[in-house]
């Protein structure tokens, strides 16, 4: 009874609701920017890039103008269903890689390659396959569980 009677009100108000939905929709506005604070002059461009004040913050930070900061070494290993797993690792193919067939060394689906490692590149892993290493997206590998668990 209930569901017939929510029908047949909202059937019967229908008309009304869409128009209120449509009047709303070609009246909404963009709200502006939000303009500076009055009285207040635009920053001077050659004051943000002042040497002398970046050379300082950098010091304040223990930065190095000249060499800029290592990058952090890859981790080695992997996280894969709650468990550590260590390089190298056995991982199978989900599919073809490169999809085109180009390239030095091509990969088919289902082939077991071995990982050697994370890649510089984001979302790669580093696989030794033929002698070289190819930086495969770890999208295209499916882990194998063997036990190769890293304790910590």
């Amino acid at each position: 009874l209930q569901s017939v009677w929510r029908g047949f009100h909202t059937r019967r108000r229908w008309p009304t609701l869409r128009r209120s939905l449509e009047l709303r929709a070609r009246t909404r506005t963009v709200r502006p920017r939000p303009q500076p604070i009055a009285c207040t002059p635009p920053p001077d461009v050659m004051e943000r890039c002042d040497h002398k004040t970046i050379q300082q913050t950098c010091n304040l930070f223990g930065l190095d103008l000249e060499r800029p900061p290592p990058v952090p070494p890859s981790r080695s290993y992997t996280i894969a269903g709650n468990q550590k797993l260590g390089y190298p690792q056995t991982r199978l193919m989900k599919m073809g890689y490169p999809e085109d067939g180009s390239g030095d060394v091509v990969l088919t689906k289902g082939e077991s390659v071995t990982v050697v490692g994370a890649s510089h590149r984001r979302g790669h892993l580093r696989v030794q396959s033929q002698g070289q290493a190819i930086h495969v997206p770890y999208q295209y590998l499916q882990a194998a569980m063997t036990g190769q668990h890293v304790s910590m």
